[in-house]
């Protein structure tokens, strides 16, 4: 056994080995930081996105402070999609959507980065420019789907990586084998 780990063919093969398994690792953490990175990044551009167009929709249609007509505008807000809690703040009321899934947080910070304060939700406020006074939208988009997007692509990664590496050994041993053998 000693005599075979000597030969050129398992000192070829033990180098990928180490050289993959140094590789492995960093290979991985800079496919986590751009899959984070994109995924993030698309669904807060999405998030702004829809509460800036659901926004300029109140400020450019006819419903004004109609306040049932508000809240069905709301409602149908909630309910097409992953937004999990929706209000318009007024002057002086502050309008609930009926269908959310979570109530008005006692405190309202906006979030500008996902996962931001642990909650699972991500705030976003947008003005109404139309009212007078000024008020505002207030949505929370559920962030628990983008976070298991990503767990399932880090996953995906795992598995071919472990597939790659698998592969190389095996091709690595099958042609170390005929490379050092003689003619």
């Amino acid at each position: 056994m000693d005599r075979r780990l000597k030969t050129l063919a398992s000192r070829m093969v033990f180098m990928v080995v180490v050289i993959s398994t140094i590789r492995m690792p960093l290979l991985f953490l800079a496919l986590d930081v751009v899959v984070r990175k994109n995924f993030t990044d698309a669904f807060i551009d999405d998030v702004r996105i829809f509460a800036r167009v659901f926004a300029d929709s109140i400020e450019t249609s006819e419903i004004g402070a109609d306040r049932p007509q508000l809240e069905q505008h709301l409602d149908s807000a909630v309910l097409g999609g992953r937004r999990v809690f929706a209000s318009i703040q007024l002057a002086t009321e502050v309008i609930p959507t009926a269908s959310g899934e979570i109530d008005e947080p006692t405190t309202f910070e906006d979030h500008f980065k996902f996962g931001e304060h642990g909650d699972a939700v991500y705030f976003i406020s947008v003005p109404l420019d139309s009212t007078n006074p000024m008020g505002f939208i207030r949505f929370g988009f559920d962030e628990v789907p983008i976070g298991e997007q990503i767990r399932q692509v880090r996953q995906t990664i795992l598995y071919i990586m472990a597939m790659y590496f698998v592969a190389v050994v095996v091709l690595t041993t099958t042609l170390s084998s005929r490379i050092v053998r003689p003619i």
